[in-house]
């Protein structure tokens, strides 16, 4: 790995490429910071039933409250929405051709119209009618809502209708928010608008429960289902069936429930940096096709620096590759798959890099120094463990050098206001989560079976014997490392119940880091969302768990193990570890959420896992200083690989 030099240099090269389109969208998002916060006018209804107060005064309420919008789905609403001094936002086309007959224009304040919010389950026109729709409202000037979660059908034909003119909306549908309490609710607002970049809530009021309610995320319109009331343009306050069902009290302890989530959600979007305003739609930005194509070459890079622990190829071979994905993605563009472009080269990244960053901070293919600083065979025992630390500290910086390089080329292939709206979003989440652990197992295995390892060394010694490249070395390659018996003397370690423990747990533990990358085959628990609502509470940005609790600590054990001489006891948590660097990148691909929250949340993970892991290596040298004096054999990360053992014990050893 340290030889392919030139590999390295393609590599360096494109992430200096990519700075300048990482400060244009640091930029876009600075900019990107009003937040529009629309009353659904329906549920605003029910309110009024439920407390008996008429819906115009609940209405000037919450505009008072910090309110900007209020949803319409009949035209008799605009005149109710703009008496309390609200944006009309339409929800259906007549609202919408009712609003262009007045003249109204998509200004700030009352007289203005906010994004247009499709209600139901499809877009108005779907599916041959929607070209109609889009002139519609370009005509009008106002961009389109997309739902987060409501896959409304169309709605992204609609978004390319309307060239991307579009923002980006959440909302808590109706049953949702029955079960969730006032504080989860706000919180799920709060990493709408602050991870995701939502810069539109849609807010439902709180009702009390009622079956036959609506499930659609943002409703339908007045006579779509059962739990519509017919709309009006004031609202009776009259005595019904809903108000009776409460006492004066709970109609007014409801009342007060609503103002105070309103406005302790108007309060949040302040405390976050948001202003609430009328929100405008992003302009539509795109990184030059020509990075992509970059960062695809140097995933190509990647991956033959990976490929050489696996087997030594010519250069000429190598360089025949590079080209391949130069041609490859420079094709793309031209056959109108830009976007598809984006995604391989962003997925090439996050499957390629994690691996190469623990690769090279473990120093795999130089087994015989594995860092600076490592221990001696003679040594003061605190000289021993200094050199552990420093080397254990130095391969942490490599790994966390490769990894920021593999998320700062993740950013800069979607660097595109499609994925930032979530109309494009980035392909192959769990297979990048898998491919990375299963080549860094190779690795491991390919170092660990004498057979193996004898294989790829010839290979390696055939291929260096015509290689005159870059990365040539005359003279000749040693059939073995010094101080180590050669490896066809040595007999393939036997299979015991340890190996089969640890497969059993990794597979468990692989099954389920896959199942959560989307929250759907394995929910969230509800102690975890208990842990995940108080880290928001401390830190604001919640860093992932698997991060600073197992990834981390994993790859901060492995090293420190390697860096004693403990190659074998520190495989497996060298692999479990892989899991920190796949997290990082993972989280750049995900190009809806802010740079800056991205940033943060990577730097809690890092510090926080650093921690765990300093205290599990604590912990293992107070228990292996414990066990020494018991007169055990320790397998510490500061002991020595090559210590006496029986002649006939050939197994690999684990902690």
């Amino acid at each position: 790995m340290q030889r392919g030099w030139w590999l390295w240099a393609i590599i360096v090269g494109v992430v200096l490429l990519t700075a300048p389109l990482l400060a244009q969208r640091a930029a876009l998002e600075h900019d990107n910071r009003t937040v529009e916060i629309v009353a659904d006018l329906e549920s605003l209804r029910e309110l009024s039933e439920w407390v008996d107060v008429p819906v115009d005064v609940i209405l000037e309420s919450w505009a008072e409250l910090g309110v900007t919008s209020a949803g319409a789905v009949e035209p008799g609403d605009i005149a109710l929405i703009r008496a309390a001094g609200l944006r009309v936002v339409p929800r259906t086309v007549q609202v919408l051709d009712a609003l262009r007959s007045e003249g109204a224009a998509p200004a700030r304040g009352p007289s203005g119209i906010g994004p247009f919010i499709a209600a139901g389950e499809h877009m108005p026109g779907y599916p041959d009618a929607m070209p109609s729709v889009a002139e519609r409202l370009a005509a009008a000037g106002i961009p389109l809502g997309i739902v987060e979660f409501a896959n409304q059908a169309g709605e992204r034909e609609m978004a390319r209708l309307m060239n991307d003119t579009v923002v980006f909306v959440h909302s808590i549908p109706r049953r949702e928010l029955e079960r969730l309490t006032d504080r989860q609710a706000l919180a799920r607002f709060n990493r709408a608008a602050l991870e995701r970049q939502a810069r539109v809530l849609y807010v439902h009021a709180l009702l009390p429960a009622s079956p036959g309610d609506d499930d659609l995320i943002v409703g339908q319109p007045a006579g779509g289902g059962p739990s519509m009331v017919a709309a009006g343009a004031g609202g009776s306050g009259g005595v019904n069936a809903r108000t009776l069902a409460l006492d004066p009290e709970e109609r007014a302890a409801l009342l007060a429930r609503n103002e105070a989530y309103v406005s302790a959600l108007v309060t949040r979007m302040g405390d976050i940096g948001l202003r609430v305003g009328a929100v405008q739609p992003l302009p539509r930005w795109a990184g030059s096709a020509v990075v992509p194509v970059a960062v695809l070459v140097a995933a190509a890079a990647g991956a033959l620096l990976v490929l050489r622990a696996f087997v030594r190829a010519s250069w000429t071979w190598e360089l025949a590759v590079l080209v391949a994905a130069a041609v490859a993605g420079a094709l793309l563009p031209v056959l109108e798959r830009e976007v598809l472009l984006r995604q391989l080269a962003a997925f090439g990244v996050a499957a390629v890099f994690p691996v190469l960053a623990v690769a090279l901070g473990a120093g795999v293919g130089n087994k015989q120094n594995p860092g600076p600083g490592a221990p001696a065979a003679a040594g003061a025992e605190g000289r021993r463990s200094a050199g552990v630390a420093a080397a254990t500290i130095w391969g942490l910086l490599r790994v966390m050098a490769v990894t920021a390089a593999g998320a700062a080329l993740v950013v800069a292939a979607l660097a595109d206001s499609r994925f930032f709206l979530k109309l494009e979003q980035f392909r192959g989440v769990k297979l990048a989560h898998v491919l990375p652990l299963a080549l860094v197992a190779a690795l491991w295995a390919l170092e660990s079976v004498p057979a193996l390892t004898s294989l790829t060394a010839g290979s390696a010694r055939r291929s260096r014997g015509t290689n005159r490249g870059p990365g040539h070395q005359a003279g000749p390659v040693p059939d073995r490392e010094p101080g180590r018996e050669p490896s066809r003397d040595r007999p393939a370690p036997a299979v015991g119940w340890r190996h089969v423990v640890i497969a059993a747990a990794a597979a468990l533990a692989l099954f389920v880091m896959v199942a959560r990358t989307g929250n759907h085959l394995l929910p969230v628990s509800a102690w975890e969302l208990a842990a995940r609502e108080a880290l928001e509470e401390w830190l604001v940005v919640r860093p992932r768990t698997k991060e600073f609790l197992l990834g981390y600590p994993a790859l901060l054990m492995g090293l420190a193990f390697f860096a004693g001489g403990r190659r074998g006891a520190g495989w497996p948590f060298v692999v479990a570890g892989t899991v920190a660097a796949i997290s990082v990148i993972n989280t750049f691909a995900h190009a809806h959420v802010g740079l800056a929250v991205s940033a943060v949340r990577s730097a809690y993970g890092l510090l926080l896992g650093a921690a765990v892991g300093a205290a599990g290596l604590a912990a293992w040298s107070v228990w292996e200083r414990w066990r020494g004096s018991r007169g055990g054999r320790g397998v510490g990360p500061g002991r020595s690989e090559i210590s006496p053992r029986p002649a006939d014990e050939t197994r690999m050893r684990f902690p």
